[in-house]
């Protein structure tokens, strides 16, 4: 099978699990909305976010390092265990001494509660590290989709059926423990345990390397991840836990297209743009970014234009404030969208400098925004936020021009791009404006989502054809219903 013929294969099965998985988590958030309120839905978040972020500090990036080592040695996955899991039991636990500081000052007293159920949450999570980025390495992305999947859905029944039994903020945590629970083990027996788990002499210069690798990935990852959960614990800190939880809970809905179907996508392209090499790896670059974006811009501005309806359709009234945030936020994920090809390419030529620069420009910015504007209102916020993760594309395209990328070209893509979600947004906001006194909201929202397809279709057809034409070329070649191509050619 040709490289396309993989990347294709391996894009369709992770983004069509994801996208299952992550309806099946939709209906859950929505069905437990009824029966968690906000404060408690805020307080067990919070102990998440808390243990996430042990996690994510502790999270040192040496294992992604296995993915990209051709010579697939089994010291680089013992030493990566090794690390992982030491600098992980460290972390999570240190936290706990923490609880109390940490509930005062995020106004969630109740967080006390759920934090060491997280913490235990995530350190049987760490136990999958090393086998995920083998499967990674070996292009193994069905599984991993299926994986993914089956973890996903299992979150969902957990979390609805404790919730409807009265468990209130516990629900969370339930759902969390199944997930990481299953991802633990089904990645670790996809892998033999020799791969990673036994015992290697120690290789000082592999060591070295593994550490210089992920050194700037560790930086770039933890100011990405204070970037992108932190603001939660603002949100918290200025206002209270039930005011998190209806920026959390929006935050994590428009999160949707970018997480599940852009980084599902981008997955498959760090083994493969290591494969490649030179001008074919700039070139593949372009046109991957513009596909991605072709596919998950229509589904973040969807989302957007029809928040107002699908919260008013689906949601508990103590949570309709959450149309706001989604409409607001859908914008920060198309940043997002653009970002993730980017990162995998700077990871594949070992330019991790780079995206540890981009993090951390971006966390600062976040950061600062949401200082200066967090105690205003709750919209500033999410305005001041949106602002924030657009200006991270400035540096971006600047990094890329230094690499040889001129940024005319994909620029000119996404501008492109952008005027067919103007049309959809405009269908949307148009079939709303003619039916909504004449229809229930969940009909409404069934007629405002095929206005937006149709509207997006159509416009990318007339504004971004050359782009349509290489998603429709690559799907073809994908499926195997094209003339065989060079891998060249076709990543190209």
């Amino acid at each position: 099978m040709s490289l396309i013929q993989k990347v294709v294969r391996g894009a369709a099965w992770t983004t069509l699990t994801s996208v299952l998985a992550r309806v099946g988590s939709l209906v859950a958030t929505l069905l437990v909305t009824h029966k968690i309120a906000p404060q408690q839905y805020g307080e067990a978040s919070a102990a998440l976010v808390v243990a996430l972020s042990a996690n994510s500090f502790s999270t040192l990036f040496i294992a992604n390092y296995v993915i990209i080592d051709r010579a697939q040695t089994k010291a680089a996955a013992y030493i990566s265990n090794i690390v992982h899991q030491a600098t992980g039991l460290v972390a999570l636990l240190g936290v706990l001494l923490f609880t109390g500081p940490l509930s005062r000052a995020l106004h969630a007293p109740g967080m006390t509660r759920y934090l060491p159920f997280a913490v235990a949450a995530f350190i049987v999570f760490r136990l999958s590290t090393v086998p995920e980025k083998i499967l990674v390495r070996d292009l193994r992305f069905k599984y991993l989709a299926i994986v993914r999947m089956v973890a996903e859905i299992l979150y969902s029944v957990v979390t609805i059926v404790t919730a409807y039994r009265g468990w209130g903020g516990y629900a969370l945590i339930a759902g969390t423990m199944a997930r990481t629970a299953t991802k633990a083990l089904l990645f670790t027996t996809a892998v033999s345990w020799r791969d990673w788990l036994e015992p290697q002499p120690f290789d000082t210069k592999l060591a070295r390397r593994m550490f210089s690798y992920g050194a700037p990935l560790w930086i770039a990852g933890v100011m990405g991840y204070i970037g992108a959960n932190w603001d939660n614990l603002l949100v918290s800190h200025y206002f209270d836990a039930g005011v998190m939880a209806i920026y959390s809970l929006g935050f994590n809905l428009a999160e949707m297209p970018s997480v599940q179907i852009g980084e599902q996508l981008c997955e498959v392209l760090l083994p493969s743009f290591a494969i490649l090499e030179g001008e074919r790896r700039r070139q593949a670059l372009v046109k991957v970014l513009l596909v991605v974006c072709l596919v998950t811009f229509p589904f973040a501005i969807g989302l957007g234009a029809t928040s107002y309806t699908l919260v008013h359709a689906f949601f508990d009234p103590r949570w309709w404030a959450v149309s706001t945030v989604l409409t607001l936020l859908c914008l920060r994920s198309i940043t997002r969208i653009i970002i993730y090809p980017l990162i995998q390419y700077f990871q594949a030529i070992d330019r991790n400098r780079d995206q540890m620069v981009l993090s951390v420009f971006t966390t600062i910015v976040v950061l600062g925004t949401m200082m200066v504007l967090g105690s205003r209102s709750f919209v500033v916020t999410c305005i001041g936020v949106v602002i924030a993760y657009t200006l991270q594309l400035v540096p971006a395209f600047l990094i890329l021009r230094r690499e040889g990328i001129p940024p005319g070209k994909p620029v000119l893509g996404l501008l492109r791009l952008g005027l067919a979600c103007v049309a959809l947004a405009a269908c949307v906001l148009g079939a709303r404006a003619l039916l909504d006194s004449h229809l229930p909201p969940a009909l409404l929202l069934v007629v405002e989502v095929a206005a937006g397809g149709v509207g997006y279709i159509v416009a990318a057809l007339v504004f971004a054809r050359p782009i349509a034409s290489d998603f429709l070329s690559w799907l073809k070649r994908g499926l195997g219903r094209d003339a065989p191509a060079t891998d060249a050619a076709a990543t190209a």
